[in-house]
C-alpha cells in the first residue's frame, strides 16, 4: 500500500510517502514553496525484500518538476502529486504503479539456466558410448569415493588415491581410507599391489593381507578395469538423458541421468543390491572422459536418500605403486 499527502506548515510544504513492502518504510520530504531554486531531494522506494536482494532500490526526485526516467519512475512520481483524497484515483494509480514495477522488474531479472537450449544438447547414448570406449584405454587415475548417509553393508565412509591398471593382476591402488568399525570412525593408509593389500592404522607399520580383502571393504582397482568398472557402467545406463551443462571443479561438462543395475554399478559402488539411479558427468570436450558419477541408493523412511560419489581426475598421469618398506 502506497499513501502520499501533502500539507502546509509554517510557510514549508510536506509530503510524506509511506510504504510497506516487508517492513514499513516513511520517507518525508521538506519543499520550501514557492521558491523555484528549492533543493531537490532524493527519495529511496524499495521493492519487496525477495525482489530487492536482487535488484537496486529505484530512486525518484522530488520535486514533482524533475523528470523521470522510467516506467517506475514516472508512476512514482505521478502517483505522489495529487493534493486531495480520491479513493478511486489511488485505487488506479496504486494499480498503474504495480504494474509498472513489474514490468521493470521482470525485464531486469530474467536468466537463461541452459544458454544453448535443451534441444541443443547432445544425445545421452552417443556421448555414453563414446565415452566407454575412451575410458577403456586410459591406464591411470587419481580418484575420490564419498558416501553420504547410512548404507548397509558399506563400512567405508571416504577413499582417495591414486590407481593404475599396471602393478598386478588387477592393477595397483594407493591412498587414504576411512571407514566405520565397531561404530568407531578409523583413518588408514593402503597400498594394493602384487596380489596382496597392506593397511596401516593411524599409528604402527603396515600390515599386508592377502588382496582378496578388498572386496569386503572398497576394491578401487575395478574402477579402471575395462571389464568391470566405469566404463561397463557407463554402457549399462538406461533411460539416460542429457540434462545440462554445468562445470565440476571447473570442467565443462554434460550432465546425463538414468537407471543402472546393481551388476553395472556394484563393482565400483559397494552395497548396490538393486536397481539405483544414477547421474554421470561426462568431460564436454574431446572424447568426453568421465568425472564424475553419483549413485543415489532408494529413500529409507524418514531420512534423506544415502549417496556415493566417484570423481576421477588426472586421467593417464604417471602412477607408480610399490609394497610399502
Amino acid at each position: 500500500m502506497v499513501e502520499s499527502r501533502r500539507f502546509l506548515w509554517q510557510g514549508r510544504r510536506e509530503t510524506a510517502i509511506t510504504r510497506a513492502c516487508g517492513s514499513a518504510r516513511t520517507h518525508k520530504v521538506t519543499e520550501r514553496a514557492p521558491r523555484r531554486d528549492r533543493q531537490v531531494r532524493r527519495t529511496e522506494i524499495c521493492a519487496t525484500p525477495a525482489i530487492s536482494a536482487h535488484l537496486p532500490c529505484p530512486v525518484i526526485r522530488w520535486p514533482p518538476g524533475v523528470p523521470a526516467t522510467t516506467p517506475v519512475l514516472a508512476a512514482s512520481r505521478a502517483f505522489s502529486e495529487p493534493a486531495s483524497y480520491d479513493a478511486g484515483m489511488l485505487t488506479r494509480r496504486i494499480f498503474l504503479w504495480t504494474l509498472a514495477f513489474s514490468v521493470a522488474v521482470v525485464a531486469g531479472c530474467s536468466t537463461d539456466t541452459n544458454p544453448g537450449g535443451s534441444a541443443n544438447l547432445p544425445d545421452a547414448a552417443g556421448l555414453l558410448a563414446e565415452s566407454a570406449s575412451a575410458l577403456r584405454d586410459i591406464k591411470s587415475a587419481h580418484f575420490t569415493m564419498t558416501v553420504n548417509g547410512s548404507i548397509p553393508g558399506i563400512s567405508v565412509q571416504t577413499a582417495e588415491g591414486d590407481l593404475t591398471r599396471e602393478g598386478g593382476p588387477a592393477g595397483g591402488a594407493k591412498g587414504t581410507v576411512k571407514l566405520t568399525l565397531a561404530g568407531q570412525l578409523i583413518e588408514g593408509e593402503f597400498v594394493l599391489v602384487d596380489d596382496s593389500l597392506y593397511l596401516r592404522g593411524p599409528t604402527g607399520t603396515f600390515q599386508r593381507y592377502p588382496s582378496s580383502l578388498t572386496s569386503e571393504y572398497y576394491d578401487p582397482t575395478a574402477i579402471l578395469d575395462p571389464d568391470r568398472g566405469f566404463a561397463k557402467v557407463l554402457t549399462s545406463i538406461t533411460d539416460a538423458k542429457t540434462e545440462a551443462r554445468e562445470k565440476v571443479d571447473g570442467t565443462p561438462a554434460y550432465k546425463i541421468t538414468g537407471r543402472a543395475d546393481k551388476d553395472a554399478v556394484g563393482n565400483i559402488v559397494p552395497g548396490v543390491e538393486s536397481e539405483v539411479d544414477i547421474t554421470v558427468w561426462l568431460d564436454e570436450d574431446g572424447t568426453h572422459l568421465p568425472i564424475r558419477a553419483l549413485v543415489t541408493f532408494p529413500k529409507p523412511a524418514g531420512a534423506d536418500a544415502p549417496t556415493v560419489d566417484v570423481v576421477v581426475s588426472e586421467l593417464d598421469k604417471p602412477v607408480t605403486v610399490t609394497p610399502p618398506p
